[in-house]
């Protein structure tokens, strides 16, 4: 991750899209494939923190806190955002009737 000043933020650590897919293509291929079976839910961990285009970008950090443990690695305040949006879907799931 690189540390870049950006418009209307205070210094955020911002990795660019491109960069980020590159490094994940296997996970993110793992899961598209996976969401395709039947009564499986798929939730991709980095959606709320990856803008898409012009400027799309990853955030490392959000409000000065740091999200990551390293460079591909959630720390306990990423992961409980991922688990909040995990238990999101599921919530959203369970009241359509899915489960």
């Amino acid at each position: 991750m690189s540390r870049l000043r950006l418009p209307g933020s205070l210094d955020e650590t911002v990795l660019p899209f491109g960069l980020h897919k590159a490094r994940a293509q296997k996970a993110i291929t793992f899961i598209d494939q996976e969401g395709r079976k039947p009564d499986v839910t798929t939730v991709n961990p980095v959606d709320p923190l990856c803008s898409r285009g012009a400027k799309s970008r990853c955030v490392g950090q959000m409000k000065g806190v740091p999200l990551y443990y390293d460079n591909g690695h959630f720390n306990g305040t990423g992961a409980n955002m991922v688990a909040g949006q995990i238990l999101s879907v599921l919530d959203s799931q369970a009241r359509d009737g899915a489960y």
